[in-house]
């Protein structure tokens, strides 16, 4: 049975058959898999990440605040990067600043 036979049985509402059982079963375990190996690649990212994010915390411990580029420039990654992890900080407080004609986010622990 293909997918596409077994979703329109389903939605015409057709008696479920052991072919329609089995084709669901298949589907959840397969659907089960591809969470579960998604669960453990960001698992395996936030591990990654943890002593990028103790430097971060202990660099805003150093100013008042900090735009995501001078975070990045001082831990040494992308300003991308840095976003991500100065929202993972426990307790980070975000605000606004000002870059020259540029309104950007600050981040800082109060």
């Amino acid at each position: 049975m293909t997918n596409k036979n077994f979703f329109e049985s389903i939605t015409l509402g057709t008696t479920i058959t052991e072919e329609q059982a089995q084709k669901a079963q298949e589907l959840l375990a397969s659907l089960l898999k591809s969470e579960a190996s998604r669960a453990e690649k960001r698992a395996e990212k936030k591990s990654a990440d943890l002593p990028l994010i103790k430097k971060v915390v202990e660099f805003l411990h150093t100013k008042e605040s900090a735009t995501a580029s001078e975070i990045a420039e001082a831990i040494g990654v992308t300003t991308s990067k840095a976003t991500v992890l100065a929202k993972q900080v426990e307790g980070v407080v975000i605000g606004e600043g000002r870059n020259g004609n540029r309104v950007v986010k600050t981040y800082s622990l109060k």
